[in-house]
């Protein structure tokens, strides 16, 4: 939590280079798959193979996926899945974090972003305004919203033209 804290209150420096979204991707879903299996929830993903390489600080971009994928696992009971996808266009690419879980309260939609807000037992309420503040030194956008049966979809949008 301290250390959560503390790299929230820090400008995010970011070390950029030409990365590819999908090999981000694959290695935190490898990497939290064994998680995933023991919570009984399907780790799925669907990457777009010709996606662009964009200028990322890697190690960035896997804490907000890995954010999100944590939220969503635990957003999702046991048997559900949770997918993790890219898709590209000219103009941006896309990294949506898909959940099955229960959604997210009207009154609550507001407050997400904001730093120490959890309905969680165990949360800081510090992990999606990381994710915002990674997202958007990326000169990206991060939002979300309710998925057509159940849960909600996360979406990073980073621009192709950055910097």
């Amino acid at each position: 939590m301290v250390r959560e804290m503390l790299d929230f209150g820090k400008p995010a420096k970011l070390q950029l280079k030409r990365t590819n979204l999908n090999d981000l991707a694959r290695e935190v879903t490898d990497t939290i798959r064994p998680v995933a299996e023991k919570a009984r929830v399907v780790l799925e993903t669907d990457l777009d193979p010709f996606l662009r390489p964009l200028m990322l600080d890697g190690l960035k971009i896997k804490q907000v996926l890995l954010n999100l994928v944590v939220n969503a696992m635990e957003a999702s009971p046991p048997g559900e899945h949770v997918l993790v996808k890219t898709a590209g266009n000219q103009q941006a690419v896309n990294l949506y974090v898909m959940d099955g879980g229960v959604g997210i309260d009207l009154e609550d939609v507001e407050k997400i972003f904001e730093p120490f807000f959890t309905k969680k037992s165990k949360g800081t309420g510090l992990g999606l305004p990381i994710v915002k503040k990674i997202v958007e030194a990326h000169s990206g956008q991060v939002f979300f919203h309710p998925n057509q049966k159940k849960g909600v979809t996360f979406t990073a949008r980073f621009p192709i033209s950055q910097r």
